[in-house]
């Protein structure tokens, strides 16, 4: 599932958290996360910041399920960040992924869009990158604040129970 084609109008810095939301689809087996792609703007060295992946409670973080690692940021194309291991996740249940600096005198430019369509080509049923984002804009605040904007991003993965395994959209 990705937001790709959608018109680029929008930038998210981030100098805190920005935590954007999406739903799974509603396969009874769930699915597993093999690969979230974010679009950079500014080039970042991998050190200065953490991409991880949260369940949600109500409309804030719970607990952290992974940490996602690329080896070097590409800018205005995908960079690609995996987790060690493929995270399972539940049919119709929504996660945050999070990007967070690392050091308050850092921050990251990444591609936003004001849309808050999907692109519709191939997308299996139900899943859903949520409208607008949330953010900590500063490190060691505990301030959550509404970002009208959504984070560009692409999530891949696989269905489970099937007797295919294979790489998809979900």
């Amino acid at each position: 599932m990705s937001n790709w084609s959608q018109s680029t109008n929008a930038t998210l810095l981030v100098d805190g958290e920005k935590l954007q939301s999406f739903t799974t689809g509603t396969n009874n087996e769930g699915y597993l996360l093999t690969q979230i792609d974010l679009h950079f703007v500014l080039n970042a060295s991998v050190d200065k910041f953490i991409v991880d992946l949260w369940t949600n409670v109500g409309t804030r973080p719970g607990s952290r399920l992974a940490t996602l690692t690329t080896s070097s940021v590409a800018l205005n194309e995908a960079t690609e960040f995996t987790p060690k291991n493929p995270v399972a996740l539940t049919p119709s249940s929504q996660y945050f992924v999070r990007i967070a600096v690392t050091n308050p005198e850092e921050f990251l430019i990444l591609k936003a869009t004001k849309s808050d369509n999907e692109d519709r080509l191939n997308q299996p049923t139900g899943w859903e990158i949520d409208d607008g984002s949330i953010k900590i804009p500063k490190l060691g605040s505990t301030n959550w604040l509404d970002e009208p904007n959504v984070l560009k991003m692409r999530v891949i993965g696989q269905r489970l129970g099937s007797n295919e395994v294979r790489e998809e959209e979900p």
